[in-house]
């Protein structure tokens, strides 16, 4: 099977030589290193097969035993490809697609990540891309082992990675890390000020108040304890549990120009697109990057073939462009711009407090008004500070021992 494709691919001819002495052919031949298959004869010819190549070096052979050398048939690749001589274009092209499908193959066509979930797909992908993995890495140079280990010890949020090529895709099955955290209505703590202020409600749960109402307190000062002593000696440790509703103080401040330099959109735009394939850009478009004020947006779309991604990605960066105008302000307007920005700080900052009043204060100072707000808020003061126990505690003990306790 192996010696008739070898022929086929090297091609082959079968001839007859007629004459008187046709047998003297094979003994010269054979003496000329010319192998023949197939022969078969009869009273005045002989027919045989033999090599495209070595055909011509029948004809002086043929010549001096006196016999005539015709050729009956050809066969292989050499003359199968003759027949597709006057379309060249067909086959240089079927062959440099083969060529550049090799080539192409060895490299990352496309990253796929599964069950990305709880992850940043692109803190992920640049990660990925700074140990060697990206789309357009040789895949050759990718060692998965070392990727795999250093991702979940680069990635916190990473339990465990495993990576699978197949071809040119890769695949990232992904595990994000479930951080069990403590029962912290377990852990023995005190509670702390958060901030100064003057006590006006107490709601105490388990703990014992060392702060009662109408006292002032400073921030980082203990509200509540959770080390509670016994009459008949020993303590016990609890996880304080309290609300402390405070008076407290606090002041936003905005400042707005009377007069300020405004952007507004403009109606021209210009567009530039480029095409990326595997490491490799080109760009699409004769634009440019214009000058001036400008606002970007990217849109990056990816190629399919047949419902499969190809490594062929369409980047179009939209440019839109901003004029710059100076605009003036009296100082109604500024004071009203002022308090449509400082009620927004408002909402973020005060969110928690459970009620307040406020107070607004304005001055111009070089050319710009600047307004106050100061607050009287109600607020919950109340800051969970964990008990840190050197040594071990025997809790209900009837003759608890006495350790060292840290408070922070």
């Amino acid at each position: 099977m192996i010696l008739q494709f070898i022929r086929w691919f090297w091609g082959y001819a079968e001839f007859t030589a007629r004459g008187k002495f046709p047998e003297r052919l094979l003994n010269l031949t054979l003496k000329n290193g010319i192998r023949l298959w197939g022969m078969h004869s009869d009273s005045d010819s002989l027919s045989a097969y033999v090599s495209a190549r070595d055909y011509t070096l029948l004809r002086p052979l043929a010549k001096r035993c006196g016999v005539t050398l015709r050729c009956t048939k050809k066969g292989g690749l050499p003359f199968a490809l003759l027949q597709y001589k006057p379309r060249s274009g067909l086959v240089v092209g079927a062959i440099l697609y083969i060529v550049i499908s090799l080539f192409l193959s060895s490299f990352v066509w496309n990253i796929k990540i599964n069950n990305a979930d709880n992850i940043n797909e692109y803190e992920l992908r640049n990660e990925l891309k700074s140990l060697g993995l990206y789309e357009g890495a040789k895949i050759s140079n990718i060692n998965v082992n070392d990727i795999e280990n250093k991702t979940v010890i680069d990635m916190g949020d990473i339990a465990w990675i495993s990576i699978n090529i197949t071809g040119t895709l890769v695949n990232v099955e992904i595990s994000p890390r479930i951080d069990k955290k403590e029962n912290i209505k377990t852990e023995p703590s005190n509670i702390i000020a958060k901030c100064d202020g003057v006590i006006k409600q107490i709601e105490a749960g388990d703990g014992q108040a060392v702060v009662k109402q109408g006292e002032a307190v400073l921030k980082g000062q203990m509200l509540v304890n959770g080390i509670l002593e016994y009459e008949i000696g020993g303590f016990s440790l609890k996880h304080s549990d309290a609300k402390i509703y405070a008076e407290t103080k606090r002041t936003l401040s905005v400042t707005v120009p009377l007069k300020e330099e405004t952007i507004t959109k403009s109606d021209n735009c210009c567009v530039k697109q480029k095409v990326n394939a595997l490491w490799l850009s080109f760009p699409i478009s004769i634009s440019g990057t214009p000058r001036g004020g400008y606002s970007t947006r990217i849109t990056r779309e990816n190629v399919y073939l047949f419902g499969s991604k190809i490594p062929i990605e369409i980047t179009t960066e939209k440019y839109n462009l901003y004029n710059k105008n100076i605009k003036k302000h009296t100082e109604s307007e500024a004071r009203k711009i002022a308090e449509n920005r400082i009620a927004v700080i408002e909402a973020f900052s005060l969110g928690d407090v459970k009620s307040y009043t406020k107070k607004y204060t304005q001055k111009i100072i070089d050319g710009k008004l600047i307004l106050t707000g100061t607050y009287t808020c109600i607020e919950d003061i109340a800051e969970q500070q964990k008990i840190k126990i050197d040594g071990s505690i025997t809790q209900g003990s009837d003759e608890p021992s006495k350790k060292e306790i840290k408070e922070d």
